[in-house]
């Protein structure tokens, strides 16, 4: 396993000791790393109870937008 590995890894242990399943996050780079950590999970069989979720999907959805072609939807 790779450093960078390493940190996606432990950037899901860090928010799981302190209780959250689901994070809303606004960072593109953070989103990708995050989701990378829950694909090295998945292929090594740990359980992946972790939801990532898209704020500016998520706003748009809350707002009405999401059938209207918007980025990310």
């Amino acid at each position: 396993m790779s450093q960078i590995q390493f940190f996606f890894l432990l950037r899901i242990e860090i928010a799981k000791e302190e209780g959250a399943y689901i994070l809303l996050i606004n960072c593109p780079s953070c989103i990708l790393s995050l989701e990378q950590g829950l694909e090295l999970m998945q292929e090594s069989c740990e359980p992946t109870e972790f939801g990532i979720f898209d704020f500016y999907k998520v706003f748009s959805r809350a707002s009405g937008e999401e059938d209207n072609g918007a980025a990310g939807t």
